[in-house]
Formats: structure tokens, C-alpha cells, sequence
């Protein structure tokens, strides 16, 4: 599962501190078009202050099919490809092999046990959601006292 976490990052530039979100780990099958922007290193975030492009250094925890394995994102792009290489995540041609899966709708199995379970959660979610617009009870218990 591709993870976000949000850092604090100075500007290469004006080293004034950005705030941003970032990938602590990411799932190679699922968001593949990260792979390539690490290996073109096309990782960075443009300053909030200056707009001067500042390149992302840190590793990040890569989950593929034939394993996991950190990448830091600082490596030289030959560095990079090989362990991308390595793991099956690119081949030579640098092309992407772990791809998004898809599914075949026609062939999910519908388990009736499990719709109803989702149907009762989603009841529970929304009459919570209602509840929180109308006040938390702790809030309604406050109110209560302040009219007193």
C-alpha cells in the first residue's frame, strides 16, 4: 500500500521550510508511475517561497511482487535502475512490469454475508455523520448545562 506522510522540507534554494506530503512507502503494482518519476528523478516539490525546484532525498519503502526493499531516492539513476532491476519492478528498457491488476467483474464472487456487512457499516457511518452535524453528545451535554 503506498503510504503518505507529511514532512518538513527546507528550500534548496532559500532554505526557507515547506510543508508537504510525501510517499514513506509505496506499492510498485499500484501507483507504477511513481517508479518513474524516482528513476527520471522527477522527485522534488517546488517552494512555496522562491518556486525553486528542490529534489526529495530520503528512502522510501518499496513494496513489489518479489519483495520489499528501500530506495533511496538520492542514488544516481544507474543505482536506482539496477535495484529497480533487480526486484522486477523495471526491465532493461526501463518499462514498467508491475502494473495496476484488472479485475474481470464477471468473475468477482458476490458473497452475500459480506454485502450485508458493508451494508451496515455504511448505515452506521451516515447516522454517525448525522449525529456529529447535529452535535456529539458531549457537546449536547455542554449545551445542556450552559442553558441551565
Amino acid at each position: 500500500m503506498t503510504r503518505i506522510i507529511e514532512i518538513d522540507v527546507p528550500c534548496s534554494n532559500c532554505k526557507k521550510i515547506n510543508h508537504i506530503m510525501t510517499e514513506a512507502s509505496i506499492t510498485t503494482w499500484l501507483y507504477p508511475e511513481l517508479i518513474k518519476k524516482i528513476l527520471n528523478n522527477e522527485y522534488y516539490f517546488i517552494c512555496g517561497h522562491c518556486k525553486a525546484k528542490t529534489f526529495l532525498i530520503q528512502d522510501i519503502l518499496v513494496n513489489t511482487r518479489r519483495g520489499m526493499f528501500y530506495l533511496n531516492t538520492g542514488l544516481s539513476m544507474e543505482e536506482k535502475k539496477q535495484l529497480l532491476i533487480k526486484y522486477g519492478v523495471i526491465n532493461e528498457q526501463e518499462e514498467i512490469l508491475d502494473q495496476p491488476i484488472e479485475v474481470d467483474p464477471t468473475k468477482v464472487q458476490h458473497d452475500p454475508e459480506i454485502a450485508d456487512q458493508v451494508h451496515k457499516i455504511k448505515k452506521a457511518i451516515d447516522s454517525y455523520k448525522k449525529t456529529l452535524e447535529n452535535g456529539t453528545p458531549l457537546e449536547l451535554d455542554d449545551e445542556k448545562e450552559k442553558n441551565k
